[in-house]
């Protein structure tokens, strides 16, 4: 379930510099998080990562002093839902996500809704096509305008 990571010493960085770490560990039947950093700054949120997906984890709270730490309890069902595997903690995304490939309109698959518009979904996007045929567009909306089959159709983002 915890993938390749040390439980022991999950980084945490803030800014590109490590400045801390996380330890889990399981107690009966919850997953307790205790980190500690070297921070004077404010009080961050911080995530868990892993295969580029994020996972909430807590608050970092500093002392004041130059340290900071935080506390979290999660249920092991709750637990479940974090990346796997993880490899470090931050208030934001290390590594670039890789730009996902463009839409081409020879890949679309148009369902037919049965009320003249057309329904698409790949599980990365939704768009709904309403007929054109009669209608006045706005100048700057978030729409594209496409024949579709022969018939001019007004495209939104769903």
């Amino acid at each position: 379930m915890f993938g390749g990571a040390d439980l022991e010493n999950i980084p945490i960085i803030i800014d590109g510099e490590t400045c801390g770490s996380v330890q889990l560990r399981r107690e009966g039947a919850y997953m307790v998080c205790r980190g500690q950093a070297v921070w004077s700054g404010d009080m961050v949120r911080l995530w868990l990562y892993g295969n580029g997906e994020p996972g909430y984890l807590g608050v970092l709270i500093p002392d004041g002093q130059g340290k900071a730490t935080l506390r979290k309890k999660f249920s092991m069902a709750d637990f479940c839902h974090l990346p796997d595997p993880i490899e470090y903690c931050s208030t934001q995304e290390l590594r670039p996500k890789q730009p996902e490939p463009p839409i081409h309109e020879t890949d679309i698959c148009w369902q037919d809704m049965g009320d003249g518009t057309l329904l698409h979904t790949n599980g990365r996007q939704r768009l709904i096509a309403f007929p054109a045929e009669g209608v006045v567009l706005p100048r700057g909306g978030s729409f594209l305008l496409r024949e579709i089959e022969g018939k001019q159709y007004v495209i939104f983002p769903g």
